[in-house]
């Protein structure tokens, strides 16, 4: 939900707006804007229209915001395009489009090498390809794990192009660092709590070291 301020609205005004919405649990996000200012409240939809907002002082309406994923809506969380570089490769901010392309699976180095002379010759900014491949069954190819991370490697000194793979356990994240230039942590695979926090600290943990932590996306 989206509570919109009036253009007189009073701090104290807004305040009490925020207040009343962390009293029922809800995240308020306060969004001052150049004519009136705007407060994201993040949380059990139906508990916030119960509140009756729209009679408190200063606030003009209640607007619903039916998009998913608030914390990341540009619409709620960001005023500008999200952009960051990966060794010297643009992503995001909508001056520049970054072709990320490359095999689904690291099946052996000359497929590799291969498909990434392949898609830098057709203007791709970063190479991907995929090291751990978990299967329902136990006895389909699971992917060449820690020796595709070396291949992903070498390929990325031969070609100079960043590679992008994906970490699906907690104890992959260790190897990954010298490897692979950008890290995807996928919810698809990397299925517990215990796993997406592993990975979170593991992440934290590289910002100390001499070698620069991947760059992490999410998918």
């Amino acid at each position: 939900m989206m509570v919109v301020m009036t253009p007189e609205a009073t701090a104290a005004q807004i305040d009490a707006v925020v207040a009343k919405l962390e009293a029922r649990g809800v995240h308020a996000k306060v969004m001052p804007g150049e004519l009136t200012t705007a407060i994201g409240a993040i949380g059990d939809p139906q508990g916030v229209r119960e509140l009756g907002l729209e009679g408190l002082p200063g606030v003009d309406q209640v607007i619903p915001i039916s998009r998913p994923y608030k914390l990341a809506s540009s619409e709620l969380s960001h005023h500008a395009s999200t952009s960051f570089a990966v060794d010297g490769r643009q992503v995001g901010g909508g001056e520049t489009f970054c072709l990320i392309a490359g095999p689904c699976t690291v099946e052996s180095a000359e497929q590799t090498s291969g498909v990434a002379r392949t898609v830098a010759a057709a203007g791709a900014s970063m190479l991907r390809g995929g090291a751990f491949k978990p299967r329902t069954s136990p006895f389909a190819f699971q992917g060449l794990g820690y020796d595709a991370l070396e291949i992903l490697r070498r390929v990325r000194e031969e070609s100079g192009l960043p590679v992008v793979s994906e970490l699906t356990s907690v104890c992959t994240p260790n190897a990954s660092p010298k490897r692979s230039t950008s890290c995807r942590s996928a919810p698809a695979t990397c299925r517990t709590t215990a796993s997406s926090r592993s990975s979170a600290s593991w992440a934290s943990r590289c910002c100390s070291r001499e070698v620069s932590p991947p760059r992490w996306t999410s998918c």
